[in-house]
């Protein structure tokens, strides 16, 4: 059974999420940032005899789940999904891949890692990496963009957009190097709260990589994020990513998941 939030059980579900929140970091932050209502926000209890298995967090055309047992039935989500406008569901990996099989038809599945750095790792060294300013945050999406992989889903003036609104309303970070005035490298708190704070927008300029210039702006933000008392957190798809991370001391928490629906599905 799937029922929406009801005002009373606001306080239990945010205990839940807190106790919980490296099964979805997001939604854990969006509940604590935006509430559990509001515009295109709705929030949604699952049940299997009375006893809460997942808490579905809708925002925009987006969902969120954080599923708190591995052995879930997932048929209810399923039909909650179909009767949806769902661009991307996100949650720990087990969902994931049951709800993958459900929806291949429609949906394509990633999986990947969450990772944590440990408050005993070791960082590397920062170099001359500096803290952006708002007047950077179009280079900075020019720079993004031009990834297919981490920026394809922007368009510059929309990421510059979200940047800037990061950065003054919600207190993200944007650490960046510059070589002779123009930025060549890139990390960021795409979302934060008291508890842990999640980096992401790592890029360097293909031409500078190789020189170590994407660890010394994940060390700095990472020192400033341990300074602040909040746990760094990142998201991590790429194999050969993951493994440069653990280098440099990262550590995986959990494993992770997303379905992109397919064009002209549902």
């Amino acid at each position: 059974m799937i029922r929406k939030i009801k005002e009373q059980q606001h306080c239990e579900i945010l205990n839940i999420l807190r106790n919980s929140y490296i099964y979805n970091p997001y939604l854990y932050i969006d509940a604590v940032s935006f509430g559990f209502s509001g515009k295109r926000i709705e929030t949604y209890i699952c049940y299997e005899k009375d006893e809460i298995v997942a808490i579905i967090y809708e925002y925009y055309n987006s969902l969120q789940i954080c599923s708190l047992k591995e052995d879930i039935q997932v048929a209810q989500i399923v039909e909650f999904v179909k009767k949806g406008d769902f661009n991307m569901i996100s949650g720990n990996a087990s969902i994931i891949k049951k709800l993958e099989v459900a929806l291949k038809d429609f949906y394509v599945a990633h999986f990947g890692y969450i990772m944590m750095f440990p408050k005993n790792g070791e960082l590397s060294q920062i170099g001359n990496s500096e803290m952006a300013q708002v007047e950077d945050c179009g280079e900075i999406a020019r720079l993004i963009c031009s990834d297919e992989d981490i920026g394809g889903h922007y368009t510059q003036d929309i990421l510059q957009k979200q940047l800037e609104e990061r950065m003054l309303c919600f207190g993200c970070k944007n650490v960046i190097i510059k070589e002779q005035g123009e930025i060549i490298a890139h990390a960021a708190t795409y979302a934060d709260c008291s508890e842990f704070a999640i980096i992401g927008g790592v890029i360097t300029n293909p031409y500078f990589r190789g020189k170590g210039y994407g660890g010394n702006v994940v060390s700095y933000l990472t020192k400033q994020l341990l300074l602040d008392g909040k746990n760094p957190l990142l998201y991590c798809y790429d194999p050969k990513t993951v493994k440069w991370y653990e280098k440099n001391s990262w550590e995986i928490c959990t494993q992770c998941g997303k379905l992109e629906r397919k064009r002209n599905a549902l």
